[in-house]
């Protein structure tokens, strides 16, 4: 990944973790949102795509949309244990707020990673639809242990 694209992704999930506490109390996908629009962007920029802000916003739209069970499952986890909070002296709200922060930042990770391997192949061309569907793809399943070591090695070059 080149320098650029590692940056734009590294403040991407340092932003997406950092709601992650407020996304325990109320929805933190109109944040997710608009953080994904700008990592997105500056992706595209830098390998000279023309794609938009309004664009991109509907891709991040039909991701949210197309991926967004496995997000909502665990964003419903997290909630639940925010709830539970009450009853056991915040510990579980502080639990769900780490939770809630990995969740947002490890699929702000992935998503910038597949959109760097689009951009940087001949798919970059494709129509925002063809582009939607090749990232729900990849964005839908459950991480695997690899990507979830890759994310945390990423994390911590960013948040040292």
């Amino acid at each position: 990944m080149h320098e650029n694209v590692k940056q734009a992704v590294g403040i991407g999930v340092k932003a997406a973790t950092g709601i992650g506490v407020a996304g325990v109390f109320v929805p933190d996908w109109p944040a997710l949102s608009i953080i994904w629009v700008s990592m997105l962007h500056a992706i595209a920029d830098h390998y000279g795509k023309s794609l938009d802000k309004t664009q991109i916003g509907k891709l991040v739209a039909a991701v949210i949309a197309g991926a967004g069970v496995w997000m909502v499952g665990s964003g419903l986890v997290s909630k639940i244990m925010g709830w539970l909070g009450f009853f056991t002296f915040g510990t579980t709200t502080a639990a769900a707020a780490v939770v809630n922060s990995i969740i947002n930042g490890f699929f702000t990770w992935r998503l910038g990673v597949i959109f760097e391997k689009l951009m940087s192949t001949e798919n970059g061309g494709a129509s925002v639809a063809e582009l939607t569907e090749l990232i729900v793809r990849n964005m839908a399943p459950s991480p695997k242990m690899g990507e979830m070591k890759e994310f945390f090695a990423m994390y911590r070059l960013y948040h040292s």
